[in-house]
């Protein structure tokens, strides 16, 4: 049961409607003279009352002809929330408690994408537009992105450093040459194998160094460095 508590409300007519959604799905009602305590059934408007206190995203995904993506699987990372595009390639994240939050963008033919530090703000909507890039070879990685979340970050150098004093193998491997089978992405310096002057290359690349470099033997599938999408704030 959602309830609407505002004096100023008072005798107005109260749409409970999200933007897209089936009209089957709305309901309205008229408030009381004082007000407060109108109740909008859950049958008829189960989560697409639209909250002041709650923020959403939304945008479009292409690929690099700036054509639409069907049924890509986006999801606000660590919410539950998740949505796939249209043929449009549209999709909408709704009902989101203010705050930063990851957002994933997959589909088996294309490079996955994760948007990091993304801003919900309250009673608004952050267009993310992606663009995804198709995989068209053998090996599909981002370079350096050894924890294999889809982008290279100083959490790839901290896995490194850990890997490099006996802990957990990188994530991915991929046979480079015929018979080698190796942790490609970690290979930033170009020198076709992964070892401690990755580390360290990566960590001058983080404070304003040369670009990573992939072995030229076995280049990413696609692209070697997570580009940023247009990201933008409306109400």
């Amino acid at each position: 049961m959602v309830s609407v508590n505002d004096t100023s409300l008072a005798g107005q007519i109260i749409d409970c409607m999200a933007s897209g959604a089936d009209p089957s799905h709305g309901v309205s009602a008229v408030s009381d003279t004082a007000g407060y305590r109108l109740s909008l059934t859950e049958i008829f408007c189960p989560l697409y009352f639209s909250s002041p206190f709650l923020g959403s995203i939304e945008g479009i995904v292409s690929d690099i002809n700036a054509n639409p993506i069907a049924g890509v699987a986006v999801e606000c990372m660590g919410t539950g929330i998740v949505d796939t595009t249209n043929g449009l390639g549209e999709y909408v994240l709704p009902e989101i408690d203010p705050g930063t939050y990851n957002v994933s963008f997959t589909h088996p033919d294309y490079m996955p994408v994760i948007e990091y530090s993304v801003e919900v703000l309250a009673g608004q909507v952050t267009v993310v537009d992606v663009t995804l890039a198709e995989i068209t070879g053998d090996c599909v990685y981002v370079t350096g992105d050894v924890n294999n979340s889809g982008a290279y970050n100083g959490l790839d150098i901290t896995y490194g450093v850990n890997f490099f004093k006996g802990g957990a193998e990188p994530l991915y491997s991929c046979e480079c040459t015929p018979g080698d089978i190796w942790y490609v992405a970690g290979d930033v310096n170009n020198s076709c194998s992964y070892n401690g002057l990755d580390i360290t290359y990566g960590v001058s690349y983080f404070k304003g160094g040369p670009d990573p470099i992939p072995c030229e033997d076995c280049p990413p599938a696609s692209v070697s460095i997570l580009r940023k999408s247009q990201i933008e704030v409306s109400k």
